[in-house]
């Protein structure tokens, strides 16, 4: 009986700045489904098709809710598509962005959520429990 091989299961897997890593998926999981559209909207629950550069400048205009996960900003906000297309800086920060979102602190009520933010807008992504879903004016039946 050889009670060898007890390097085997060493801590070489543990990357640095692990922890930072669980907090951020912690609150990527918090935040969790939307339930409600804001008033006067209703969702709009077919996946778009995002498979070429014209079906994502056809959201340009759109309304979306968008999840946030970060300390400051939290939950599901109401923006605006505005421009296909990020800046080289936004992709540094952000590399798989591809369309900005405009918030407006009267619509969002979080003043650290105004203005315009790289966003990363695909039809992966997509849901009521993922992280973006369009936004569509509520008709009256």
């Amino acid at each position: 009986g050889e009670e060898g091989g007890e390097e085997e299961g060493g801590e070489e897997d543990m990357s640095e700045g692990e922890e930072d890593d669980d907090t951020a998926e912690a609150l990527e999981d918090a935040v969790g489904s939307i339930e409600n559209p804001p008033t006067g909207y209703e969702f709009v629950d077919e996946v778009p098709v995002l498979d070429t550069e014209e079906d994502l400048k056809k959201l340009i205009g759109r309304e979306v809710m968008h999840a946030w996960a970060t300390e400051d900003i939290f939950g599901w906000f109401q923006g605006r598509i505005t421009h296909y297309g990020c800046s080289q800086r936004d992709l540094n920060n952000t590399p798989t962005a591809n369309m900005v979102i405009q918030y407006k602190k009267a619509v969002t009520k979080n003043k650290k959520l105004d203005g315009r933010v790289a966003s990363t807008i695909t039809a992966d992504r997509y849901g009521k429990s993922e992280w973006w879903v369009l936004l569509k004016p509520f008709k009256e039946q």
